[in-house]
């Protein structure tokens, strides 16, 4: 996801769209891997305090999906056969699958991939406070 397009385009929720509130922004929560102004993996975070859905970007593609639950499950089985994931993409995308449920078997978990940079922490509330779609 280009940082300029999105600064540009400036996304905005689509669950508060499906509530009938005016339209939020998203906002870059977390960029966790980064190639020069290309963000590969992070999360996205509706700015409207009553909702605060998040959204996840891999692989550079921001998952912006009123129903983030169902469309994960759906396509759970190719997510899972991914290399690497952040922790916090990973956790969102758990929480995706249900509680208590993990993304991974155990015994496999993030590894960050070589030749991009580290997580860059913008701003994060407890993973028990997320809400999600």
């Amino acid at each position: 996801m280009r940082l300029e397009l999105f600064e540009l385009l400036r996304p905005i929720c689509p669950v508060c769209r499906l509530a009938g509130r005016p339209p939020a922004v998203l906002g870059l929560e977390v960029i966790e891997r980064q190639r020069d102004n290309d963000v590969e993996e992070g999360l996205l975070r509706c700015g409207e305090q009553a909702c605060r859905h998040e959204f996840p970007i891999l692989d550079g593609v921001p998952l912006i999906v009123p129903q983030l639950r169902e469309y994960v499950r759906g396509w759970i089985e190719r997510i899972r056969s991914r290399e690497a994931f952040s922790e916090a993409v990973e956790s969102l995308l758990g929480d995706c699958c249900g509680a208590g449920r993990r993304l991974r078997m155990s015994g496999s978990g993030s590894r960050r991939m070589p030749g991009t940079t580290g997580a860059t922490r913008i701003r994060r509330k407890p993973a028990m406070l997320r809400q999600l779609a």
